[in-house]
């Protein structure tokens, strides 16, 4: 438990390939006698259905014979299965926030909240100075100016 705290990685990895040529020499013992012609019968085509049966791909190109090579390969597959959810359990922690760095990210996204505020206020409040610059400080009000400032200021609000 302590060693997949430190370094899980490693940890599945010595795990699986250890497992992975333990079951294949297994395999090949229990397929010996059983088919000659077999590609079971020698360590690489062994590796090949273990590291097959273990990714839970199962191409079917070979299959064990034998109770005792079946039985390997089936608690090969089991083995497969919980090996993958211990990886994607450890990706998730990898790529989870640190409680530091979630209150970093909510600093910043608060920072940048106040900032587009503070920007739509000053958008208001000039929208709305030009809108009394072109309806009170002139003598012939542009009614296209003033409507176009009335539409900025509101698409602020």
């Amino acid at each position: 438990k302590t060693l997949m705290t430190i370094c899980p990685g490693t940890v599945l990895l010595v795990f699986s390939v250890s497992s992975w040529i333990v079951a294949a020499w297994t395999v090949r013992v229990c397929e010996r006698y059983h088919d000659k012609q077999e590609v079971t019968s020698n360590f690489l085509g062994a590796m090949w259905l273990i590291s097959i049966t273990f990714l839970s791909i199962g191409y079917g190109d070979m299959v064990p014979h034998t109770y005792c090579g079946k039985g390997v390969c089936l608690l090969t597959g089991i083995m497969g299965a919980g090996c993958t959810a211990l990886v994607v359990a450890v990706v998730a922690r990898k790529l989870e926030l640190t409680k530091a760095e979630k209150h970093v990210h909510n600093f910043m996204m608060d920072t940048q909240l106040t900032k587009r505020v503070k920007n739509a206020a000053a958008n208001v409040l000039r929208e709305t100075w030009l809108i009394y610059k072109h309806t009170r400080l002139v003598k012939k009000p542009d009614q296209g100016r003033v409507r176009k400032h009335q539409r900025l200021r509101s698409s602020e609000v």
